[in-house]
């Protein structure tokens, strides 16, 4: 994100003094991004010079001030495992049983099938949201000093509610998939895509305008955009609503659809 402040006065100083400022607001969250994005500026004011046109470039680099790359290229490569983690589990333990052979018996169980469904895969879940907070107190905190100026309370919350989106995922591939193997390629071929259209490698206002629509079905969009907020700019909860509102409506249609489809194999 890149800010250009105009002085009210800039034409008119511009004008009598033959000299005025610029200021540039440099969002360095992303140091890689900001750094061309920096480039490309400088390159902008040295044409200007050329024609001595008098421009004096100040820039502040918000919420990253060092532009440390591996803060936010870590914490977003966190992100994207999860995801891809969350997905196979929830599938495994679906396809383990056809693997086995012992589909058959869990549904002679004298238990409702909504039920187990709901039992494996919220299980899941759990397993996830323990790793995920190991992982950030170990790997982000203790190895890359990632920043948390937000409420951490709140991004669990948003994890758990994404997860739900990445189960969902997990159900639709064990209703399709007959071994591990198909899990692991299905995994792949979904995730990709949802992955391309997050934001967490390319950056989504850099995509052709058509690409950009797509990215708003991406859940992991707004769960990467939701936790930068509260870690890097800490944010207030309030001001997360919108992200949150979108991911629960994704995460709940997902998941609905994936417990409907593997529903019909029991």
């Amino acid at each position: 994100m890149v800010g250009l402040i105009f002085e009210s006065d800039f034409g008119k100083s511009l004008y009598k003094n033959g000299k005025t400022q610029l200021n540039v607001l440099l969002d360095s969250t992303a140091a890689a991004q900001a750094f061309i994005t920096l480039t490309y500026l400088q390159n902008i004011v040295m044409n200007f010079s050329q024609l001595k046109f008098p421009v004096e470039l100040k820039i502040h680099k918000i919420f990253n001030q060092n532009a440390d790359t591996r803060k936010f290229i870590s914490f977003s490569e966190f992100l994207s495992v999860l995801t891809l983690i969350g997905v196979i589990l929830s599938a495994v333990v679906f396809v383990r049983e056809k693997e086995n052979g012992t589909w058959d018996i869990m549904l002679l169980m004298p238990v409702d099938s909504k039920l187990i469904i709901f039992a494996k895969s919220f299980s899941q879940i759990i397993i996830t949201m323990i790793g995920t907070i190991l992982s950030v107190g170990l790997i982000l905190f203790g190895v890359f000093d990632v920043p948390m100026n937000g409420n951490f309370w709140v991004f669990i919350v948003f994890t758990f509610v994404y997860l739900l989106s990445v189960s969902g995922i997990g159900l639709f591939i064990a209703s399709v998939a007959q071994n591990m193997l198909q899990v692991a390629q299905l995994s792949v071929i979904i995730m990709m895509p949802i992955i391309f259209l997050s934001g967490a490698w390319t950056p989504i206002y850099s995509m052709h305008p058509a690409v950009q629509y797509l990215s708003y079905l991406s859940p992991l969009r707004y769960y990467i955009e939701g936790s930068i907020s509260i870690f890097f700019r800490g944010i207030p909860s309030v001001d997360l609503t919108i992200y949150f509102v979108a991911l629960t409506i994704l995460s709940v249609a997902l998941y609905i659809f994936g417990f409907r489809k593997i529903g019909k194999l029991f």
